[in-house]
């Protein structure tokens, strides 16, 4: 009996001998028993002050043998930091006594909001993520570019206002321009429009960029993941009381549609020069009833019409009009539709004498034009002259053709496809020298300011071919 006994507490201190090694061996505690990173930096993109980021993770990992005490998580300039964290749940300035167990993994994810600069550049804010663990502390680098902005919610311009300066505008809730005002918007300025967010002109709208410093529209969201997704703001919408519109050297992209002009008894003037109109999730201009002269332009990449023309008269001289299918689900519709009546096909809106001059009109279908009248048998005042074309057409439609190039190879590069200049033209392009001189004379200079009559061979499009050192 006592032997039994002895066996059974020796057995106990066995066991808890055993235990206690293993307990020992759980933990990872020397100074080489380090945790290791995804990254050693976390980077926000440009953000507006005053608004939350996006969330950036990362991960960390204890490829140790046992498991690792986290003694804190904490940022350095604690209640003062404008970064934002959150481990498993908990989150805050400091998260205190967590386990990574053995060959496991966690994330961290950081978020940042930013004080105001009070200046109109931007600038950095920094921070760093701290893990203090076996008395080391390893670090997290937290970094971001904060931008201030004059932040519009809801507003209706009541007064004729210039924007200028380096300061952005952002706008929310849409923006509208009261009948009889007059929107200017100067050189380098930058308009980030919210989601569904529109700018509503009733009176007027000027844009003056410049070749240097382009007025900018786009979506709101700065991070460089969102640079190409159209759809992700409304669109500039022209009403009938707006009058004497003027867009020079702006680029609108990443909206829904790029301008809307809708007008039932009376023509809304728009004049667009210089400018890119890319990217949209609908199209780049859908007009009824304008009167709309356009030159030195680039439409491009939209999912629906790049140019819809209903009534009213339109002058279109040296612009560039391509759509290749970028943006995913391109609807089966041509790049350009002119018409003479409304896009409910119920009501005419004449049409008066109207031309594409010097201009290319390119895509991924067969034919990038359709043209379509309230009676049949009618013919438009309209015609496309010395352009470069993807279309056929039927001897009844010729009418509207006069002295043009046909695309029959979409193989040859028409476009240089330079990320600075997509639309810029290649060496070979069929758009070279396909232009009537006496249609360039009245915009001698191309959107790049180059002169396209020193050859007296002017190009189709907005941009004249110049070849450069070291091309062939």
């Amino acid at each position: 009996m006592k032997l039994c006994l002895y066996i059974h507490i020796l057995l106990c201190f066995l066991l808890c001998g055993l235990l206690y090694s293993c307990q020992k061996e759980l933990y990872s505690t020397g100074a080489s028993d380090v945790l290791t990173f995804s990254s050693d930096t976390v980077i926000f993109d440009t953000i507006f002050t005053d608004r939350a980021t996006i969330t950036h993770r990362f991960k960390v990992y204890n490829r140790n043998k046992g498991t690792v005490k986290i003694d804190e998580i904490y940022m350095a300039q604690s209640a003062k930091s404008e970064f934002f964290m959150n481990v498993n749940g908990a989150s805050g300035p400091s998260v205190r006594n967590m386990e990574l167990a053995a060959g496991d993994s966690m994330y961290i994810f950081v978020q940042a909001k930013l004080q105001e600069n009070a200046i109109d550049t931007p600038r950095l804010h920094k921070d760093s993520l701290l893990l203090r663990y076996n008395n080391r502390s390893d670090k997290i680098i937290l970094a971001a570019w904060g931008q201030d902005a004059h932040v519009l919610r809801g507003t209706t311009l009541e007064e004729n206002t210039t924007w200028s300066g380096r300061k952005p505008y952002v706008i929310f809730d849409s923006l509208v321009v009261a009948e009889n005002q007059t929107l200017t918007i100067e050189e380098g300025v930058s308009v980030y429009v919210h989601n569904k967010a529109n700018i509503i002109v009733r009176g007027s709208l000027r844009v003056q960029g410049s070749l240097v410093q382009p007025v900018l529209f786009t979506s709101d969201r700065l991070e460089a993941n969102f640079r190409f997704i159209p759809g992700q703001w409304g669109s500039i919408l022209f009403e009938e009381t707006s009058t004497n519109n003027a867009i020079s050297y702006a680029i609108i992209r990443n909206g829904s549609n790029g301008l809307i002009i809708n007008a039932k008894q009376n023509q809304v003037s728009v004049h667009i020069a210089n400018t890119q109109i890319l990217n949209m999730s609908v199209h780049a201009i859908f007009a009824t009833n304008a009167a709309l002269t356009c030159f030195n332009t680039v439409l491009a990449d939209c999912g629906g019409y790049l140019a819809a023309l209903h009534g009213g008269q339109f002058a279109f001289t040296h612009t560039t009009l391509s759509n290749s299918g970028a943006v995913a689900g391109r609807n089966t519709i041509t790049s350009v539709f002119v018409s003479n009546m409304n896009a409910a096909q119920q009501e005419e809106i004449p049409l008066e004498t109207s031309y594409f001059r010097n201009s290319i009109i390119s895509g991924s279908y067969r034919n990038e034009i359709q043209i379509k009248t309230k009676t049949a048998g009618d013919v438009l005042p309209m015609v496309f002259d010395n352009c470069l074309l993807r279309q056929t057409f039927t001897e009844k439609d010729a009418v509207y053709y006069s002295e043009n190039t046909f695309i029959t190879n979409i193989a040859q590069p028409l476009f240089s496809n330079v990320a600075a200049t997509p639309f810029s033209l290649a060496p070979r392009s069929m758009a070279i020298n396909i232009g009537k001189l006496e249609y360039a004379t009245g915009f001698e200079f191309d959107i790049l300011n180059h002169s396209r009559i020193l050859d007296e061979k002017p190009d189709a499009g907005a941009y004249e071919f110049f070849e450069y050192e070291g091309e062939k």
